[in-house]
């Protein structure tokens, strides 16, 4: 899918995405949403799904851990001083 224009970037993205989704015959029942460099693991969406399950879950979002340091904490020795969210590594 693409868009003539990029006219609010990835919230552009998304609601270009969704509007064509309420097109369809046959709407899905869950849409995940990944960045371009984000690596899944495995059983994520099992995992993730089952939560929506619940008739009071509208969302669930899933904890972010990283493989690389950010650049700008190697540059800076923030990875010392500012440590990411537990569970990193």
């Amino acid at each position: 899918m693409t868009r003539p224009d990029r006219c609010h970037t990835k919230a552009g993205n998304m609601n270009a995405a969704l509007a064509r989704i309420l097109t369809m015959p046959e709407q899905p029942e869950a849409l995940a949403v990944f960045n371009a460099n984000f690596v899944a693991a495995p059983g994520l969406l099992s995992s993730t799904i089952v939560l929506l399950h619940d008739p009071s879950v509208a969302s669930a979002q899933t904890p972010q851990r990283f493989f690389n340091s950010d650049p700008i904490q190697i540059n800076l020795d923030g990875a010392r001083r500012i440590p990411e969210e537990p569970g990193r590594g």
